[in-house]
């Protein structure tokens, strides 16, 4: 009997073996030494934390810096008054005290959870640039490990692992929202935490996996819509494939987990902002507009060669075809086609949203596999004389990548045009040289950056929009040389008794004139 069992088991090991080959991409095996292995992985994930370590204490004047200050301002004033006493909600303005906390005063557009790592944060180590990187960097650094797991697991060839890892922590994309505080950074981690759990379960008996993937799928779907499409990829994956395991399980506990999820946000903004939150539904609107195709894919295609560099989306671009081509003739779905679940559908729902800067943030796992299988392709060539051949390609599509991927860090965090060092010096000054009482007012700019959140992170104080009001002392306009607009209102600020006593390459600090005393 034992020896039938043995002989059973054998038998199934070998059909489960020729399965996985049928419906993955052919890789060859390569056996690295344990140590080695380490040391290359590890490597890895130092280069990730030398690039990061770069920019880690960066003023905010980058593209999509107003993500950093808004939520940082949700950060600290969760820090200062408490997340019972705030409802854990999330609020982009600062609050001079608890009084502020109102129902209307929180930003109800997405989940609010993402936010309190970064609070314990500053809770810990007091609020700056580097406190506000440091939540997303770690979460990220663990998204990479996963990434990792999940490679080696499913297709068991360690230099696809190490090329596609590789690949996952250097790309310029991933390097600045990864370090960026948003949803997007703990989206991608859970995201890929959840993938590599759901595998974890196809290879092991530990009831615990359930759990560990249940608790992914929940906390994932407190920290943004756009993870549901990461675990709608994994459930059509459950579903057109028969040979999973806990199928039955997997099928049922993903949509509810996540129905479970969306009670629990809406229930959220409810108490947050009472039935004010209902206008969740017209910024989804928005956001979800359509626009014409040649406006939309001149934009998105930009911020996705920015991301991911052009040779690595062209490498991409063909690996898709041939997964769909793969998925079509073998009738299944594989890791390949999971991984684009998620950007394809934050696309298709969310056209509007995904033409900013970020996103195509959701693509790194996808493209960074096209890369890993296609570089392992091509230095493993047979026969053993196109190894050379191979090998040069492979040197060639590494180098461009290189190149094209110092060019993409470069513009997000030094080309952005939204504002200079001198900008943030400015600010520095005003918060450090005028009392706490001190009313500043800014300006307003058609320019489509949140330049109130950066002001009020720097100055820790309430900015006002009315440059009427007589209260404001200090006044903040933009740079006269940008347009009529902003010359209209310096010569309104003029009119009104303020003078220039600063200036910066944005921003020009005004300053009330004192009273005259003797005038009537």
């Amino acid at each position: 009997m034992p020896k039938t069992s043995f002989k059973k088991r054998k038998s199934e090991n070998q059909k489960n073996h020729r399965q996985d080959a049928k419906t993955e991409i052919e890789t060859t095996e390569r056996s690295f030494k344990s140590h080695v292995l380490v040391i290359l992985v590890v490597a890895i994930l130092l280069a990730f934390i030398a690039i990061q370590g770069v920019n880690f204490d960066r003023p905010f004047y980058a593209a999509n810096d107003d993500d950093n200050t808004a939520y940082g301002l949700a950060a600290h004033n969760l820090a200062r008054f408490g997340f019972i006493n705030l409802k854990f909600g999330m609020s982009t303005k600062y609050f001079d005290s608890d009084q502020d906390n109102v129902p209307g005063s929180f930003y109800t557009n997405h989940p609010q959870w993402f936010v309190v790592p970064a609070a314990l944060s500053y809770k810990l180590f007091g609020i700056s640039e580097v406190t506000t990187r440091l939540p997303s960097i770690i979460f990220s650094l663990l998204s990479i490990i996963a990434f990792y797991f999940t490679i080696s697991i499913v297709y068991k060839d360690k230099t696809v692992a190490l090329f596609a890892t590789a690949a996952y922590a250097l790309f310029p994309g991933f390097l600045f929202y990864g370090s960026s505080l948003s949803e997007k950074a703990f989206i991608v981690f859970l995201s890929t935490f959840a993938i590599l759990s759901f595998f974890l379960l196809q290879t092991r008996e530990e009831k615990y996996m359930k759990a560990v993937f249940i608790a992914m799928v929940f906390f994932g779907g407190l920290m943004g819509w756009h993870f549901y499409f990461a675990a709608a990829g994994l459930w059509l994956y459950a579903l057109l494939r028969k040979d999973v395991k806990y199928r039955k399980f997997l099928l049922i506990s993903t949509p509810l987990v996540s129905i479970l999820t969306v009670l629990i946000n809406f229930l959220h903004f409810y108490i947050l902002n009472g039935i004010a939150f209902l206008s969740i539904f017209d910024q989804f609107k928005m956001r979800s507009g359509r626009l014409p195709l040649d406006v939309w894919a001149g934009r998105y295609g930009h911020w996705l060669s920015t991301s991911f560099t052009w040779p690595a989306v062209l490498v991409a671009a063909g690996f898709l075809v041939y997964v769909i081509y793969m998925a079509i003739s073998k009738r299944e779905f594989n890791l390949g086609l999971v991984y684009f679940t998620q950007p394809f559908l934050v696309i298709l729902v969310f056209q509007q949203w995904s033409m900013h800067a970020f996103g195509s943030i959701y693509w790194v796992q996808f493209i960074a596999l096209a890369l890993g299988l296609t570089l392992s392709k091509l230095v493993n060539l047979r026969p053993r004389q196109l190894q050379v051949v191979g090998s040069i390609l492979a040197i060639l599509l590494i180098g461009l990548c290189f190149k094209y991927g110092y060019d993409g860090f470069t513009q997000y965090n030094y080309k952005s045009g939204i504002l200079q060092p001198n900008d943030i010096e400015l600010l520095k000054v005003i918060s450090e040289q005028t009392p706490q009482s001190t009313s500043v007012a800014l300006g307003s700019n058609t320019i489509g950056f949140s330049y109130r959140t950066v002001v009020e992170w720097y100055l820790l104080r309430k900015v006002t929009y009315d440059v009427t009001n007589d209260k404001v002392s200090l006044l903040l306009l933009f740079n006269p040389g940008f347009g009529s607009t902003y010359r209209t209102q310096i010569a309104e600020a003029e009119e009104n008794g303020f003078t220039l006593v600063r200036q910066a390459s944005y921003f020009w600090l005004y300053q009330r004139a004192p009273a005259n005393p003797n005038s009537q």
